[in-house]
């Protein structure tokens, strides 16, 4: 027994390496707060991309080990080889992507979910946790014209998980099985994103038939180049499955005529995207 005491508590003597007591934490807090505060109070100056020969380079100058670095020392690192190079999304003088932007609230959100880690896999777990992920969905349905309680959805981490989730999605409502594959057709533009096409080859739909739909004057699928692309698909027989219009494209987020798309969609009984 004594000697399952001393293992233990070399163990606990171990864990508190990572686990920072009160006045610790305050000091890293705070060293964090002061940059993340530099950060913002300098944004409007900063440009949109800074290019320096390195280009991060210096990190590789600061291995991982087991030992600890000061949170100073760490910063400055971060500051010199992540913060300074490249891209910075969130410049104000940046137009690419999807408007990305600084949002603090959200990162203090992160900040305490990372903290208490509620786990809202299930509902008893963390009944509160899972209400509020319904709660935000039925925000989210009711800002697009959807009726609370009607829409279904999960929160994901980004935009390619999320389509990953709504491709095999598609693929499960139409009982897609892998000898159907190399007929079932799937439409999109040349301004569709590239997640799509990831998504669907992690899925194991890379086999599937791409069908890339003309676009009109303001770079929009054009609706009467799809219904005449599926009739043909279909008379070929093969299989219209999948139309993936956008309500805002990463290139010029010009947004498709969703309307006359999804009713071609229904029509031809196709998963709209």
């Amino acid at each position: 027994m004594e000697d399952l005491i001393r293992k233990i508590n070399a163990f606990a003597e171990q864990a508190g390496i990572i686990e920072p007591d009160a006045g610790r934490r305050r000091e890293l807090l705070g060293a964090v707060n002061d940059y993340t505060e530099r950060f913002l109070e300098t944004l409007p100056d900063r440009p949109a991309f800074n290019f320096t020969e390195d280009m991060g380079a210096g990190l590789y100058d600061s291995p991982i080990t087991e030992e600890g670095m000061d949170i100073g020392e760490i910063l400055r690192i971060y500051k010199e080889n992540v913060d300074d190079q490249a891209l910075c999304a969130v410049s104000g003088k940046f137009f690419g992507y999807i408007a990305p932007c600084s949002m603090y609230y959200s990162a203090l959100g992160d900040y305490m979910a990372a903290v208490m880690d509620e786990y809202a896999g299930e509902f008893s777990s963390s009944p509160g946790a899972v209400r509020m992920e319904y709660q935000l969905l039925d925000w989210m349905a009711e800002l697009v014209g959807y009726h609370a309680g009607t829409a279904k959805g999960v929160l994901a981490s980004g935009g390619s998980i999320a389509t990953l989730t709504c491709i095999v999605t598609a693929r499960e409502a139409h009982g897609l099985n892998a000898e159907d594959y190399p007929r079932a057709v799937v439409y999109h533009t040349r301004f569709t994103h590239h997640c799509v096409a990831k998504s669907l080859h992690i899925a194991g739909l890379g086999g599937c038939v791409m069908r890339a739909v003309p676009t009109d004057a303001d770079f929009r699928m054009d609706p009467d180049s799809l219904a005449e692309m599926i009739r043909t698909d279909r008379a070929a027989g093969l299989e219209p499955w999948l139309v993936v219009s956008s309500a805002g494209t990463t290139d010029l987020g010009n947004v498709d005529e969703l309307d006359r798309i999804g009713a071609l969609a229904r029509e031809h009984g196709l998963w709209f995207h």
